[in-house]
């Protein structure tokens, strides 16, 4: 019964075991399901910042103007755009079929025309007829960081005539999405050309980030190991913002971010054992107590079945020497006694003969009643 007792105890423990560590993996996939969330929440915040200001200018470069190509025309919608309402107060500009800006609402007249078919958004733009967010540029008057944006524009024969290039102030863009920097996460957004714009709610250009591997396509969304700055024991979630063909990481010291979960297991398994422990000390006491209630049951039997035994070996003894030795037999036989003393009274006579075996002498006294 004890080794059922420990048993108990020991499959208690296990199942036990089993459920907080379940209870723990499930915790620490919630702490990885909140980075998860909060780089997705930055890439859907981000993909709708930028789908929204390539959507206004697609709109505007279907106006009639465009398609004129009218120089004065065109400033005067320049103009307009560049206001803070719209968001592009990093200045707006148009360029010509071969990349040089020819309108600029930043630039004064003695500083146009500008090159710019070495920028790699030009190539797209104007090579593919397709919207395009360039990679950030450090602006030379106030310093700020500027993200370029530009669209293909169309002349009347339904060609690109040139694009369209507004820019937006990182600055900006921080003011607009909150969620970039959530609480205990560390979220950046790092541009095509890999230099990071907005680290944990800044928005300052930084150097390169050293894990180059997290800026792959083909990446896992979520990876532990080193961060997008090398940090090593890293929780890493990456998302990609295809409007601008940016990515945003989100990561977290992991053992922060499991601290709560081991905590928790660590009182489960405390609480387990200490139930255990107590479990198992009123398993042994039952059992216990069960082996001593079947030691008196099995040696009551064994008393029933010896007088059984020698109830019939005394019905077949001819005379009470004979009783005495059936008795002592019986006794020796059951009990396992060295020494057995029967005592046999004679009540006529008033004496008791008492007669011994093993190490007990063989005597035959006569005791006075």
């Amino acid at each position: 019964m004890v080794f059922l007792a420990v048993l108990f105890g020991v499959i208690l423990c296990v199942i036990g075991g089993i459920l907080a560590w379940r209870s723990y993996s499930n915790r620490a996939e919630q702490a990885e399901d909140r980075i998860l969330t909060a780089a997705g929440e930055a890439g859907r915040v981000s993909e709708q910042f930028f789908s929204d200001r390539i959507a206004v200018l697609e709109a505007v470069t279907r106006m009639p103007t465009f398609q004129r190509g009218d120089p004065v025309e065109l400033e005067s919608v320049l103009r307009s755009l560049a206001g803070e309402n719209l968001g592009f107060r990093g200045g707006v500009g148009w360029a010509d079929r071969n990349g040089q800006l020819q309108i600029s609402t930043s630039l004064s007249e003695n500083e146009l025309p500008v090159d710019l078919s070495d920028r790699e958004y030009a190539a797209v733009v104007l090579g593919e007829a397709r919207p395009q967010v360039g990679s950030v540029r450090q602006a030379d008057s106030e310093g700020q960081v500027v993200i370029p944006v530009a669209v293909p524009t169309y002349g009347d024969n339904g060609d690109v005539s040139g694009m369209l290039i507004a820019g937006i102030l990182a600055d900006d863009m921080l003011n607009q999405n909150p969620a970039l920097a959530p609480l205990g996460i560390d979220v950046r957004v790092v541009d095509r050309s890999g230099e990071m714009i907005l680290d944990n709610g800044v928005s300052v250009m930084l150097e390169p980030p050293v894990n180059h591997e997290l800026l792959n396509p083909s990446a896992p969304a979520l990876t532990v190991g080193d961060g997008l700055r090398g940090d090593p024991n890293r929780i890493v979630a990456v998302e990609f913002v295809d409007a601008a063909g940016w990515v945003v990481v989100a990561e977290q010291n992991r053992s922060s971010a499991l601290s709560a979960a081991r905590s928790r297991l660590i009182s489960e398994l405390a609480v387990l054992a200490a139930f255990t422990l107590v479990t198992l000390g009123a398993a042994l006491m039952a059992a216990q107590r069960l082996d001593d209630s079947h030691r008196e049951m099995i040696r009551g039997a064994r008393d029933l079945g010896a007088l059984e035994v020698l109830s019939e070996s005394l019905a077949a003894a001819p005379d009470t020497r004979s009783v005495a030795a059936a008795a002592m037999e019986v006794f020796a036989q059951v009990f396992e006694s060295d020494a057995v003393v029967i005592g046999l009274a004679d009540v006529e006579r008033g004496e008791m003969r008492v007669h011994a075996a093993g190490t007990a002498p063989s005597v035959g006294e006569s005791l006075g009643a």
